[in-house]
């Protein structure tokens, strides 16, 4: 079944070109009005979605957390990426890609790999912002976990298998799996355990206050 994508950006004629050309390479593309609520009932749905400030990385995380989301990004800075990729991106390209280049990157982060440029790569080896937050061991800023989020990190501390997780919270193994990587990835972990620890430390698993 081909991928449906929704094109999340503020200039017409920018999403028109993506359409075509997404459109050329066999996805089938989208428009939505509220994408949140399409990206929950839409066949196979993958969402591109240009970054212009805060509010679009604590829309990327919630986005992220339904579908496989790729950002675009119009600051091309280390820590801009950084940041697209704590909140959830599964994929990351400069907002002014060529559009074939776009398309590879979304065909790239549908199966788990990562398009990025290379001049980025050497950046984040000398970038002394990054490598002063890498020194420090201090994440870069994540965006608020959902209240469905916490609930799923809840369950995992009380024992909860994956495989179990999935079919109470709506979602096939496979998907439950790809957004707990995505959760752990927010929290700055490297896996469950280092997630439910961070969870912990955070005050994420203290039981909420009783009305």
């Amino acid at each position: 079944m081909p991928r449906t994508v929704a094109v999340v950006d503020p200039v017409p004629a920018y999403r028109r070109g993506l359409h075509a050309a997404l459109t050329d390479a066999g996805f089938v593309c989208a428009e939505p009005e509220d994408v949140e609520a399409w990206a929950g009932q839409a066949a196979c749905p993958a969402i591109l979605l240009t970054l212009r400030g805060e509010d679009d990385l604590d829309r990327l995380a919630r986005l992220s957390a339904i579908c496989p989301t790729v950002a675009l990004l119009q600051s091309n800075g280390p820590v801009a990426y950084l940041q697209a990729f704590q909140h959830g991106a599964c994929g990351v390209l400069p907002w002014d890609s060529c559009l074939e280049v776009i398309v590879n990157g979304v065909r790239a982060a549908l199966e788990g790999l990562c398009l990025l440029p290379l001049g980025l790569l050497q950046a984040v080896a000398t970038d002394a912002t990054v490598a002063s937050l890498m020194e420090a061991d201090v994440a870069v800023p994540q965006a608020t976990l959902s209240e469905r989020e916490i609930g799923w990190l809840r369950q995992l501390a009380a024992g909860t298998s994956v495989v179990e997780l999935a079919p109470g919270v709506g979602y096939s193994e496979r998907e439950m799996f790809r957004l707990l990587r995505v959760l752990y990835a927010r929290l700055g972990a490297t896996g469950r355990s280092d997630a439910l620890v961070k969870a912990s430390q955070s005050g994420l698993l203290d039981d909420p206050p009783s009305a």
